[in-house]
């Protein structure tokens, strides 16, 4: 995530002195059901696309643990948890993004998380970190439910219901041969 000190004393490029008030609502998610979650950022243009994206899901208790890709204008930027590729680290600034403006991060593809992102206003104001200005909504990325809607024991496993060295090789090999 952006840390205004960490970039101290470096030299600026035209256009880094801004401020992007950003509305983001999740459209579609594994999880998501009928919630409608949505927040208003507002985010200095000094962050990169990787900085978004985990700005984006901190502010709705997501983890940063998948692949996920920013399509704006048509472009894809294709970035993964803790070093994505070259273009993930696009500056805000350098996109131009205008008032009125929308596009989309598409996060953890399995569980499809789609995140419409409006700009609400460019502000030609220095920031010095990200602020989320409201919350509405709540989901949780990995409820701790079954498909059956009872609660699921699995984090409970310890992963020793059986030992397979008091198994009879022969049975474990025909009670497996039909999963082929």
């Amino acid at each position: 995530m952006y840390n205004a000190a960490a970039h101290a004393g470096q030299e600026t490029a035209k256009g880094e002195h801004m401020v992007y008030k950003l509305k983001v609502k999740i459209k579609r998610g594994m999880y998501l059901g009928g919630n409608k979650v949505e927040r208003v950022l507002e985010v200095p243009g000094i962050l990169t696309l990787e900085d978004l994206c985990i700005s984006i899901l901190k502010s709705v208790d997501f983890d940063y643990d998948h692949l996920y890709e920013f399509s704006i204008r048509g472009r894809r930027y294709e970035g993964q948890p803790y070093g994505g590729g070259k273009e993930i680290r696009t500056k805000l600034y350098s996109l131009k993004l205008k008032k009125g403006e929308t596009f989309e991060l598409w996060y953890d593809f399995g569980d499809d998380w789609i995140f419409s992102i409006r700009v609400e206003d460019v502000l030609n104001e220095t920031g010095d970190g990200v602020r989320v200005l409201s919350r509405k909504g709540r989901v949780e990325q990995y409820p701790d439910y079954d498909e059956s809607g009872e609660e699921d024991d699995f984090d409970d496993w310890d992963g020793n219901y059986f030992d397979l060295s008091e198994q009879d090789p022969d049975e474990l090999l025909a009670a497996t041969a039909d999963m082929e």
